[in-house]
């Protein structure tokens, strides 16, 4: 095995570089919601006045600031580097370097990157490993989704050794495998600190509830761009087998794509050889996000068409706010299509929000929030009377409206099916003094996306 001029790895040992037919059988596991993506620090990405920054560069070169420690001769210095030199110059102390790394990252102006975001707009991923212990995928879930993640134990440390059991977990999880930030020394910031995680995932401290899920997963090694010895350590250790050994009956796989794999020919010998289960994508990790993000989208009914909100409205800033019986979910999920291509922020809860009071909060605060509650009519919602959410989304979008002057528009209906409009029955909205608009399977006419438009950008009022 050879690499060409590009670096591209060439000959009889490439088995393990990516085939394009994988694509298939890798969107038909996510709806099985048993993908797993594990997020290296190549994608610990963030927006800092508009621009990508790595959360690495940026805490490596404020702590360096902070302990006036000189980098500048470095080529690309690390927080492990920062570190190190201030190991050495106060003797081995350096649990204060934690409080002003966590401090650093708290107080940091920095927004989830597009790639965490589209990632995490993919609402069949349950659960998201992250090697870096800042936030940002976490918010970016978060942001993209409208729900809190569930934080019941998703940080591992191994003196701590908390696990996590994915069955009683609500998702989205987002799992910090080498511990969350905190003002405590317990998350790994330097090598040592990944040594010692690494040999904690083989010893009696491992979380084995979380081991074994990713055993019988999918697993998406996005953005690693570790050592050679490094990721194959961490190969082995989350299957918790060797990698050449694998069953006829397993059917899941390991897929690599970050800026360094494809291009190392010693890895993907080794690969080809000992993992067979373990595939090299040829391009860098956010290529592959963006192609896994549009091949699911294309078929997937659950796909969130919120448009992602302004860093200064966090979670919940919509337009428009969508309600709709869970069977109409195909048109409400053209509205929110249609809307969202004209400009507007879209909330469209396509099912994965139910269970908690927190999720209650989360809608009625959003509803509060809208400038448009259009809900969706049809015979679905005339027939379900009882045991069904949007009853009291509508309730609570007639609550809201009773505080608007009576020339403000603030419900919106739309009857999505054959229903006639002087059939719907009375309900907790007052359809007999609003005008109901009509779009057949959830198509909205340009002229009527043209004037839910106007109405949220108050060019007109009722």
């Amino acid at each position: 095995m050879t690499a060409d001029p590009a670096g591209n790895v060439t000959g009889s040992g490439a088995g393990a570089l990516w085939d394009p037919d994988l694509w298939e059988p890798l969107i038909a596991s996510l709806k099985t919601k048993r993908v797993v993506p594990i997020i290296g620090p190549e994608l610990a990405l963030g927006l800092l006045d508009g621009a990508k920054v790595t959360i690495g560069d940026y805490v490596a070169n404020a702590l360096a600031s902070e302990l006036h420690i000189d980098i500048g001769n470095l080529r690309q210095p690390s927080v492990n580097d920062v570190v190190r030199f201030a190991k050495l110059r106060s003797g081995g102390n350096d649990d204060v370097i934690y409080a002003k790394i966590s401090r650093i990252l708290a107080t940091a102006p920095i927004e989830p990157s597009p790639v965490l975001r589209t990632i995490a707009r993919i609402t069949d991923i349950k659960l998201y490993v992250t090697l870096s212990y800042d936030t940002l995928l976490e918010r970016a879930v978060e942001a993209e989704r409208g729900v809190r993640c569930d934080r019941t134990l998703n940080s591992y440390y191994p003196p701590d050794a908390p696990d996590c059991d994915l069955n009683w977990a609500s998702d989205p999880v987002v799992y910090y495998l080498l511990g969350r930030h905190s003002p405590m020394p317990d998350f790994a910031v330097s090598d040592g600190d990944l040594i010692e995680t690494m040999l904690g995932l083989h010893s009696a401290n491992a979380p084995m509830r979380l081991l074994d899920y990713l055993k019988g997963s999918y697993l998406l090694f996005l953005g690693g761009a570790f050592p050679d010895w490094l990721l194959r350590f961490l190969l082995r250790s989350i299957r918790q087998k060797p990698l050449g050994r694998s069953a006829s009956f397993d059917r899941t796989m390991d897929i690599l794509a970050d800026s360094l794999s494809h291009q190392d020919s010693n890895l993907v010998g080794f690969l080809s050889a000992f993992s067979t289960k373990t595939r090299v994508f040829d391009a860098d990790a956010e290529t592959f996000v963006d192609e896994l993000w549009k091949r699911w989208s294309v078929g997937s009914s659950n796909q969130v068409a919120t448009l992602r909100p302004s860093p200064a409205d966090a979670l919940l800033d919509p337009d428009v706010f969508i309600s709709f019986a869970s069977e109409d979910l195909a048109a409400a999920s053209r509205v929110a299509d249609l809307l969202t291509g004209a400009g507007l922020r879209v909330w469209l809860d396509r099912g994965n929000l139910f269970g908690g009071s927190h999720i209650d909060d989360t809608i009625t605060s959003a509803i509060a929030r809208s400038r448009l509650f259009v809900p969706l009519v049809s015979r679905t919602t005339e027939r379900r009377t009882t045991n069904a959410y949007f009853n009291l989304e509508w309730r609570r979008a007639a609550r809201r409206a009773e505080l608007n002057a009576p020339s403000s528009t603030f419900i919106f209906p739309v009857i999505i099916d054959d229903l006639a409009a002087a059939d719907i029955r009375a309900t907790h909205l007052p359809f007999d003094r609003i005008l109901v608009r009509k779009a057949r399977d959830g198509e909205l006419s340009p002229d009527l996306v043209r004037e839910i438009s106007s109405y949220c950008r108050g060019l007109v009022k009722s």
